[in-house]
């Protein structure tokens, strides 16, 4: 039988179909041999019958199966054809015609169904290599937009840094006025020591909010920093009182999990006080009217771990993979800017940022690398 057939038809069932043929054949061939010869008309009918057999088995199996199942009529009907008719009735010739027909269906029925497989086969191939080459070009078609995306996000960089040199120049020059009437203030009431304190708190900040802006612009034209060896402990612990009044006011709880110990990294104390201060705002924002925020700092082997946890309602899986990508923001008012400058600083730090989140809260991970001798 053709392999094709016999490999798409399973074994139990195949078994089953040849032995329909066999029966089906034996039966009609018994029937020719035990009828009389009087009766023609049913060896008429009975003959004809032959060609059911052979049908199915070239539907069934292909033109091997036709041409096999009407050789073994041939064979079996043919002593009856032939002897049993000779010299009795001219009609034996019509039977001898008859056996060249159950050939010629077999080969035809066989060849035809054959045929028909073969384009459907044609056809379901064509299918998987259009359908492969539609997926391929979805990839290609994703590919060509994430490298549009990357280009405009590359363009809006560089707009970016083009607008932080301008806003530093900007801020700065009024940030100076401010300072300098500060300490002329502070000159004149010198000799009022309770009303002088207040005015070095604003000289403090004005220095700091100085320096930010300052950080910002190195930032964005992609200088150098001074690097120094720092106590992320302390760190934490002035960081964290910028943000406790806004805290406050949210009936939010601030906790600091600090070891006894001092750890100490080597960065740069305003980028690192600015990644803890983002993702302090951040998760201050997360939450209503109640809640905790944690700040954790722990150490292993040659690293230093700082985590912010808060305990929001999570981050939505749709914003996961773009949470660190300039510009995003799921806020009203937000820029999109915190945490891919918190990712920009500590890789410039050669550290690590990451985030779980869930049901419960999202905690954030920053991994830095110990100071030497640590």
């Amino acid at each position: 039988m053709n392999t094709f057939f016999q490999s798409t038809i399973p074994n139990a069932h195949k078994k089953q179909l040849v032995a329909a043929i066999v029966i089906l054949t034996l039966s009609i061939t018994l029937a020719h041999y035990t009828m009389s010869h009087t009766v023609i008309y049913l060896h008429d009918i009975s003959r004809r019958l032959y060609y059911l057999p052979i049908i199915l088995a070239g539907l069934w199996f292909g033109k091997k199966g036709g041409i096999y199942t009407a050789a073994a009529i041939t064979i079996l009907y043919f002593p009856h054809a032939l002897f049993s008719w000779y010299g009795k009735n001219p009609r034996y010739l019509d039977n001898i015609i008859e056996i060249v027909f159950f050939n010629v269906v077999g080969y035809l029925i066989g060849s035809f169904i054959e045929k028909r497989i073969s384009q459907q086969q044609k056809i379901e191939r064509s299918a998987r290599e259009l359908k492969q080459a539609y997926r391929q070009l979805q990839t290609n078609s994703t590919r060509i937009t994430e490298l549009e995306e990357k280009m405009r996000f590359a363009d809006r960089l560089s707009i970016l840094g083009e607008l932080s040199a301008s806003l530093a120049h900007e801020v700065r020059n009024p940030l100076a006025g401010i300072q300098g009437a500060a300490e002329i203030l502070k000159k004149k009431l010198s000799s009022r020591n309770d009303e002088t304190e207040f005015i070095d708190i604003q000289l403090s900040e004005i220095q700091r909010l100085n320096k930010v802006v300052q950080n910002y612009l190195s930032l964005a034209k992609s200088e150098t920093v001074n690097f120094t060896v720092l106590s992320i402990n302390d760190i934490v612990r002035e960081t964290i009182e910028l943000v406790r009044l806004s805290a406050r006011k949210k009936k939010i709880d601030i906790r600091i999990d600090l070891p006894d110990e001092r750890i100490r990294v080597y960065g740069c104390i305003l980028q690192i006080q600015q990644v803890i201060l983002n993702l302090a705002i951040n998760g201050i924002q997360a939450m209503e009217n109640s809640g905790q925020l944690l700040l954790a700092v722990s150490s292993d082997k040659n690293r230093a771990l700082l985590t912010v946890r808060d305990t929001g309602p999570g981050i939505p899986e749709e914003n996961r993979e773009k949470l660190f990508t300039a510009f995003f923001t799921s806020k009203k008012e937000g820029t999109g800017l915190g945490l891919s400058i918190v990712k920009r600083i500590v890789q410039n730090h050669n550290g690590k940022v990451w985030f779980e989140t869930g049901a419960t809260g999202t905690a954030f991970f920053v991994e830095l690398a110990l100071a030497e001798g640590e």
